[in-house]
């Protein structure tokens, strides 16, 4: 009537029902997809450098054509190799928490799961940088399963290998 109009509905006993729905769900996800452990390997050959690429050349030396292994136009470069202004600006951007997680980040899928069930939220993501390397990857087909096996193997990943620190 007379007072400031909120965008939102007020704040009452259905959304804090709401929110501890949604947080003994997200719980028992996580927990189902720990219970997966045995099927969540990591395929170490698909971390491996791909073969270097052939190059054809004609008989004055010079290149015809490139040929990549599968056809994928990839080129690893150790991490030597990369600016650390650059691994800095991908971790603002894409994994705020990357040192402070092992693999997954709860506060962030706590987060996501909210935006999901809450009409007025934007929806925001909450893979972390592990989790977006085993879905590049292992790749991650649809299914009720297909996040908690990407969770555990992100948690397997952080566990095999160690972290660089640019900070």
């Amino acid at each position: 009537r007379g007072g400031p109009q909120h965008p939102h509905p007020p704040h009452g006993g259905s959304v804090k029902r709401l929110l501890v729905i949604a947080a003994t769900a997200l719980a028992a996800w996580m927990l189902a997809g720990a219970a997966i452990d045995q099927g969540a390997h990591l395929d170490r050959q698909r971390f491996a450098v791909p073969d270097a690429p052939r190059v054809v050349t004609d008989r004055e030396g010079e290149v015809v054509q490139v040929v990549r292994s599968g056809g994928v136009d990839q080129r690893w470069v150790s991490l030597d190799a990369v600016s650390p202004h650059l691994v800095l600006a991908l971790l603002a951007a894409e994994d705020q928490r990357f040192y402070s997680h092992r693999g997954v980040d709860l506060r962030a899928s706590a987060r996501a799961v909210l935006d999901a069930v809450l009409p007025w939220r934007r929806r925001t993501g909450a893979s972390t940088i592990t989790q977006q390397v085993i879905k590049l990857t292992h790749g991650r087909p649809r299914g009720l399963w297909s996040k908690p096996l990407e969770v555990v193997r992100a948690l397997a990943l952080e566990r095999a290998v160690s972290t660089v620190s640019y900070t």
